[in-house]
């Protein structure tokens, strides 16, 4: 998926093939909005849209929604930091479409802003019920494990992206 402004190509697809939604960068418009995404985690479910609108513009990070045309179903928050990396700082799916590949196409759009910003691998902290799933999606524990207090602990965890032609460093000028 890429965002292309000419061809309708960052549509998501349920599993049988049907448009399920599309996928931007959060806006403006956004703000304003009434409904609220309800994940079953108690730090997710207090962040606004106009909290994602401010991070996007005062702290530089990279927000996309999955909009259905009637709500947001999930976003993903990111920042692509020095050192070839991207930090995934948050990917939520409301409680309504959870099971549905919200969750999984936006960490896979993750992977594609990091190879197409040379990245060299994603990290992001796991809430605990989660860290299977990211194993299972090629993400490694590679640092602590916290607990954050009400029921929640995270796992930091990264994946390395993967290339089939050589990277342009500072050695080399392909």
């Amino acid at each position: 998926m890429f965002l292309l402004e000419r061809l309708p190509n960052n549509r998501l697809y349920t599993s049988k093939y049907k448009p399920f939604g599309l996928l931007r960068k959060i806006d403006a418009s956004d703000v304003s909005r009434t409904d609220v995404l309800t994940t079953g985690v108690a730090s997710l479910d207090k962040i606004s849209w106009g909290d994602l609108f401010y991070e996007s513009k005062a702290n530089g990070y990279e927000v996309y929604v999955v909009d259905d045309g009637t709500c947001i179903a999930g976003f993903v928050k990111l920042k692509v930091r020095e050192g070839h990396s991207i930090r995934i700082d948050v990917v939520a799916t409301d409680a309504k479409y959870q099971g549905r590949g919200v969750g999984g196409a936006l960490l896979r759009f993750a992977e594609t802003v990091g190879r197409s910003n040379q990245c060299v691998y994603l990290d992001l902290w796991a809430i605990g019920d989660k860290v299977a799933m990211y194993s299972d999606m090629g993400y490694a524990h590679v640092g602590e494990t916290i607990d954050t207090g009400n029921g929640e602990g995270y796992t930091y965890m990264r994946k390395e992206l993967l290339y089939h032609f050589a990277l342009e460093d500072e050695h080399t000028h392909r």
